[in-house]
């Protein structure tokens, strides 16, 4: 959980570095705050939780807020306030009450793809459920038997191939030798 925190902090800290430096700018009403951070492939619309409410309640008056955000950026603001009300939708199924960040490349302006972000108030997300199993798996089809043979899993391990060209009539590494005693027992 700290490493969790720790990447939300730096995140935080970028933000907080480029509104410093006059790179990006934000808007704060209220409690509300909106940020525009611009980069070189693109920008975040950064929204924090009471941003998110008032996207989701009060429509125009963020709006409003979101194109001083953009301010500079005259482009970037109509196109915010163009497609941003049809994300609304979006917002709400991916919401958790932490804030959102909106990304859109330059090439793609109006893409506006928003992600849950924790804006540093209150609790941070909840962490992701566990993934379970994860390991990778290869099959084989055997015509004229039953199909498809059994799953077998792909060892975790560093590929066994010679380690310089020409390859030499030296043994197998060790990790190689260990990786098809691990794949013959499994058999």
């Amino acid at each position: 959980m700290t490493t969790h925190l720790t990447d939300y902090d730096r995140e935080l800290a970028e933000v907080e570095r480029a509104l410093e430096s006059g790179q990006a700018a934000q808007v704060v009403s209220g409690e509300s705050k909106v940020t525009f951070d611009p980069r070189w492939w693109g920008f975040h619309l950064l929204l924090n939780r009471h941003a998110v409410k008032k996207l989701l309640d009060k429509s125009e008056e963020f709006v409003k807020d979101a194109k001083k955000a953009a301010g500079k950026n005259k482009k970037a603001a109509n196109l915010i306030e163009l497609y941003i009300l049809i994300r609304k939708v979006w917002v709400q199924a991916i919401d958790k009450g932490t804030g959102i960040r909106f990304t859109s490349p330059w090439l793609a302006p109006g893409a506006l793809v928003p992600t849950v972000w924790y804006d540093g108030e209150e609790d941070p997300p909840p962490k992701p459920p566990d993934p379970g199993d994860t390991a990778l798996r290869w099959t084989v089809w055997e015509p004229g038997q039953s199909g498809w043979s059994e799953d077998r899993v792909i060892p975790g391990h560093k590929a066994c191939w010679p380690r310089r060209w020409p390859p030499t009539a030296t043994a197998p590494s060790t990790a190689c030798t260990a990786a098809t005693k691990a794949m013959r027992s499994s058999t």
